[in-house]
């Protein structure tokens, strides 16, 4: 498949343009591996699941730049969850995601039900934080910083509850 042609399917299937032009690139680098000669046995499992861990490993990469209604945001909604389970601290910088989030959506104009879900889950994260052993205030004060940022910038229902999610917090 040409590459120009993935890249209309891509956009065409609701993938952004930037989403679209690494998958296509991607695909590009995936086809010229498959191209080479195959080597049996071991050697060529080994490159089989070297290839796999490599792709994985990018679209995880690329995933963490995703927004809500995105198909790699629960690619990127996964990976957070997984470091949390082994570095309970990474909790803080999910808060400040969601928070950057929310201003990016209220910034890019996205339905309210995006804002207003992807708020809910700051807010989420930000009360699980709250209650860990290790806060760091700095992180509340960025959090807050941003949502201040996309109340400004929202619709009136949206700032109603950016501002209640604000108050709800102690920090």
């Amino acid at each position: 498949m040409k590459t120009t042609q993935l890249n209309r399917e891509l956009r065409q299937a609701g993938a952004e343009q930037a989403e679209a032009a690494g998958l296509t690139q991607l695909a590009g680098q995936l086809h010229q591996l498959s191209s080479r000669p195959v080597v049996s046995g071991r050697r060529h499992l080994l490159r089989a699941s070297l290839v796999a861990g490599l792709v994985m490993a990018a679209v995880i990469a690329y995933a963490q730049i995703s927004l809500p209604g995105s198909w790699s945001y629960p690619v990127k909604r996964l990976s957070e969850q997984t470091v949390v389970a082994m570095i309970p601290s990474y909790r803080a910088t999910i808060m400040m995601r969601r928070s950057v989030e929310v201003k990016d959506l209220v910034a890019q104009h996205a339905s309210s039900q995006a804002v207003l879900a992807t708020l809910a889950d700051y807010h989420a994260q930000a009360v699980l934080y709250e209650s860990s052993d290790k806060v760091n205030y700095q992180a509340f004060t960025y959090c807050k910083n941003m949502l201040i940022q996309a109340a400004q910038l929202a619709p009136e229902d949206e700032r109603s509850a950016i501002t209640n999610t604000l108050n709800s917090l102690q920090t």
